[in-house]
């Protein structure tokens, strides 16, 4: 809570459930350890948008299995 903030109090779980930040994923639990860069060439013209595309599936694939876990 910010005491100085009389209009809209917020806590970090009201920062947090709310999803008021915004994030890129760089790593995934694997075997081997790997970053998400390190699947694709450093040296390729698309190497960074490869990486922030790679990041966005994995973060659509956390959100489906999230959405997945509860009933409606």
């Amino acid at each position: 809570m910010n005491d100085d903030n009389d209009m809209a109090p917020m806590s970090w779980a009201d920062l947090i459930d709310n999803r008021f930040f915004s994030s890129v994923i760089y790593k995934r639990s694997n075997i081997l350890d790997y970053r998400v860069e390190d699947y694709f060439d450093p040296k390729s013209d698309t190497a960074n948008m490869d990486v922030l595309l790679q990041s966005e599936k994995i973060k659509e694939e956390l959100f489906n299995f999230e959405h997945d876990l509860w009933e409606y």
